[in-house]
């Protein structure tokens, strides 16, 4: 379905009251435009709450970041691997299949599904802990990269990998560290460290036995050990943090190719961690500073590169011929998504009057980040976008807990019921963990080109929320049978 270019001489883009706007945001006439589409338009024609993609955002971020790490590392080959978890909708998949660019998969389901899109195996590492022999087979099956995470796995693949025609392909996921890591993660509302919460996180040989693995891998004719893979995730936007994970983990490196008698990775994949211009992460922790806009992909390649440079000349690599990795799904994703909703009601607290709820039609179950990631979407109120807001509000969804999704933003004071809402920077990991608690049906997801618009996943009926249920029969009532 597609509706004609409005031309207005009335757009505005850039930034909403000091908030960033991605380029395919605009206004035009007091409305929020997606693309060439009113956010008003997509909620009449999809109802709420709705999730919209922009396509013409994703290719841009995809090909900006792509540029950037090609500019930054002409040292060797380099590739992007978005995480498939931010976002699984097969439709994106296949958008960034045409950008050619790889992906990121956790495990044996997102295997299957990025390989269903054509997505090149040769371009897709399997990750994540507790990997299934059937995942690992599939891999193998198909000459997808294995990011081995445990001496378990070793001994898996090397059990799997015997009578196949190639050997398997795997790298090694080393723990993040450095002395760098001494600031807050942005995960924690309490101050704790990053090396702390990281620390507490599992995936990741512990040194001495990636040291034991590799020399296993090495030895053995029925794997291949092309490299390694670290991942800090999104606990910080400082450089500084990023180019001592990078020394640290070229450090580790030295340590095993030392213990294997001088092996060298062909690649080296980097993870993801990578904030994008607006990240919600951590923005809802009380007393927190207003952090700085992140780092842009530009910034953040140049550091890593130059990081990864000086740290492979100092153990004594040559870092000419080795392919630098990205995983930068949420910095990619993130930006393309909006979330639509309405307001349903506006209430008043009968202890303290000065507060006010202004109550939506979706929840905190499908933006799961609000409790996850004390994330504050940056948010819009599409369908008037040029009044002023001028009392603060929380912005509470539907289900039966508090479900704050913003506390005390300021708002309109004639907010109303009809108003329409639209939170951005949720194309990434906000659809993905959507639940049904409360019994609510998950929403729709649509994809916007230009003037066009396209279902790429479908909203849930509420017959759904119960189709995997069964009850026994000696427990109906006979009228029931």
């Amino acid at each position: 379905m597609a509706w004609k270019r409005r031309v207005d001489s009335n757009i505005r883009v850039g930034y909403h009251r000091g908030m960033p706007l991605h380029e395919y945001l605009s206004f035009r006439d007091g409305e929020l435009f997606l693309d060439d589409v009113s956010a008003g338009q997509v909620a009449r024609e999809f109802g709420t709450p709705v999730f919209a993609m922009s396509e013409t955002q994703l290719r841009r971020d995809t090909r900006r970041w792509r540029q950037a790490l090609e500019d930054a590392w002409p040292d060797g080959p380099t590739a992007l691997l978005p995480a498939f978890k931010a976002n699984t909708c097969l439709a994106l998949r296949h958008v960034l299949n045409e950008e050619g660019v790889g992906c990121d998969t956790f495990g044996e389901h997102e295997l299957r599904a990025a390989l269903s899109t054509g997505a090149d195996p040769a371009c897709v590492s399997l990750n994540g802990t507790n990997k299934s022999e059937e995942a690992i087979r599939l891999a193998i099956e198909h000459g997808v990269r294995i990011t081995l995470d445990s001496l378990r796995e070793v001994e898996m693949v090397s059990a799997l990998s015997g009578n196949a025609p190639r050997p398997a392909l795997v790298r090694l996921r080393l723990r993040p560290g450095g002395e760098t890591l001494t600031g807050p993660s942005d995960f924690s509302d309490r101050g704790d460290s990053i090396a702390g919460v990281a620390a507490a996180y599992r995936p990741g040989f512990a040194l001495a036995d990636a040291e034991r693995a590799a020399r296993s891998i090495v030895g053995s004719r029925g794997m291949r050990l092309v490299g390694t893979h670290t991942h800090l995730g999104r606990h910080t936007t400082s450089l500084a943090a990023w180019a001592g994970v990078v020394s640290d983990h070229v450090r580790q490196i030295a340590r095993i190719s030392a213990a294997c008698g001088g092996w060298r990775p062909s690649e080296i994949d980097l993870g993801g961690g990578y904030a994008e211009r607006g990240s919600p992460v951590g923005q809802a922790i009380a007393g927190r500073e207003a952090p700085q806009e992140p780092p842009p992909p530009e910034q953040y390649t140049r550091v890593i590169a130059q990081a990864m440079r000086a740290a492979m000349r100092q153990h004594g690599f040559d870092s000419r011929g080795v392919a630098l990795q990205l995983e930068p799904g949420r910095a990619i994703y993130g930006p393309a998504g909006v979330h639509l909703t309405r307001v349903v009601n506006v209430r008043r607290s009968p202890e303290r009057p000065d507060r006010r709820w202004v109550e939506l039609d979706t929840t905190e179950q499908f933006l799961a980040d609000v409790v996850l990631e004390h994330a504050r979407y940056p948010f819009v109120l599409a369908n008037r976008v040029s009044a002023a807001p001028s009392v603060p509000v929380d912005l509470t969804g539907a289900s039966c807990g508090f479900d704050i999704i913003a506390a005390g933003i300021p708002v309109p004071e004639d907010i109303a019921a009809g108003d329409l809402v639209a939170l951005l920077n949720t194309g990434a990991y906000a659809e993905t963990q959507t639940t049904n608690f409360n019994a609510f049906p998950r929403p729709a997801t649509v994809l916007l080109s230009g003037d066009l618009v396209d279902v790429i996943r479908r909203a849930e009926t509420p017959a759904e929320v119960f189709s995997r249920d069964r009850v026994p029969a000696r427990l109906l009532r006979s009228e029931d049978t």
